[in-house]
């Protein structure tokens, strides 16, 4: 009886460690989001002033890089969010699609949803390549 209560206070230190991670994780990518519309607001007001200094022969530059670095923080914030919209079951694509559709089409979805992301972390962790796996160099 105490090993059983023991393991579930272990599981559910464990439970509000990892949502604090999902929680930190999802406020980082907001804060990548933020200063991406920083560094685009910074990027248009140089445009802007590029079109103000051409008026007396000058020139402002745009950002070096801007549109590389966008394309990445968008897609590292972006996924930085998706451990926060698992643990709170939000799914923008049901949810768009399936507001209006019953109960029982809603559960199929998910259940689908859930089963292959199930079958895709397992592909993933048994692949030659992956962390799980002890060979360093794959099996053919």
């Amino acid at each position: 009886m105490a090993t059983t209560k023991t393991c579930e206070a272990q599981q559910m230190s464990l439970r509000a460690i990892l949502v604090k991670v999902i929680d930190g994780w999802a406020l980082l990518g907001g804060a990548l989001l933020l200063i991406i519309v920083a560094v685009t607001a910074i990027n248009a007001a140089g445009f802007s002033a590029n079109v103000i200094a051409r008026l007396w022969g000058g020139t402002v530059p745009g950002l070096p890089g801007y549109e590389d670095a966008v394309q990445m923080l968008v897609g590292v914030a972006a996924l930085a969010m998706f451990p926060y919209a698992q643990l709170h079951s939000a799914h923008a694509s049901v949810d768009v699609f399936m507001q209006y559709a019953p109960a029982r089409a809603s559960r199929i979805i998910i259940a689908s949803l859930n089963r292959a992301r199930f079958t895709a972390g397992n592909t993933i962790w048994d692949s030659p390549f992956s962390v799980g796996n002890d060979h360093a160099t794959p099996q053919i």
